[in-house]
């Protein structure tokens, strides 16, 4: 199973690269395993107007938007296209709208 693991890893290493998001951990995938972790002031409201979008994701207080890519049915195009959308949302503001804003007691 390495090659399935070293999979996951690639898929790991694409990132945002939004001037808005922070970047958690130190960037090596054998520390974070198949996931990917953002900081953002409105993690909240950006991860429920990524919800909408169809990209799953997860929100940790106080700020952290997680990303769990698991290498045996993420594709790259997934990690892609979801990374389009996190895009898409920052740059329109549209995680602003107030219905993103309503905290429910599970992301």
């Amino acid at each position: 199973m390495p090659f399935i693991r070293s999979d996951g890893f690639a898929h790991v290493g694409i990132d945002a690269r939004h001037r808005f998001l922070i970047l958690l951990g130190n960037g090596c995938p054998i520390c974070c395993g198949s996931q990917i972790c953002y900081a953002h002031p409105e993690g909240y409201a950006i991860m429920q107007a990524l919800i909408a979008r169809g990209v799953i994701g997860d929100f940790r207080a106080p700020d952290i938007l997680r990303f769990g890519i698991a290498p045996l049915y993420t594709r790259f195009v997934d990690v892609w296209d979801a990374v389009d959308r996190l895009a898409q949302v920052l740059a329109s503001g549209e995680w602003r709208d107030e219905r993103f804003a309503v905290r429910a007691a599970v992301t």
